[in-house]
């Protein structure tokens, strides 16, 4: 099902599946292992699906808490958050945090309508 999304062959020459990219990383799907890599500036994640949307749900919090923030145009300001991957810390400007959230955004959109399409195992 994830046909239609662009793919990005990486270093290890296996075709990954992009679900979302902009300017600051992507979220791909590798076809062969199921795991999932996280793109973020010069930082690479790689998680099982069970995995990924327990990464995307902690940031619940933050994209709770993100819309009462007023950043200035040019805001140098780190947004450090201690996330819940491996002792993972992230040091991330404004800019950064927004473009984060749109990854797993609109990564685990993409996720949930492909199992939403997909013949479930279970029938």
């Amino acid at each position: 099902m994830w046909g239609h999304q662009k793919t990005k062959n990486m270093m290890n020459q296996k075709t990954m599946k992009i679900l979302h990219e902009n300017n600051f990383g992507h979220v791909a799907k590798c076809p062969c292992c199921e795991e999932f890599q996280l793109i973020l500036g010069n930082v690479l994640l790689t998680f099982s699906e069970n995995d990924y949307l327990q990464f995307d749900n902690f940031f619940d919090e933050i994209r709770a808490d993100i819309v009462t923030e007023k950043p200035r145009t040019n805001s140098k300001r780190k947004y450090v958050i201690v996330t819940n991957y491996n002792g993972l810390v992230l040091s991330l400007t404004y800019s950064e945090l927004l473009k984060t959230m749109e990854l797993l955004n609109f990564s685990t959109m993409m996720i949930s309508v492909n199992n939403l399409m997909s013949p479930s195992e279970n029938n």
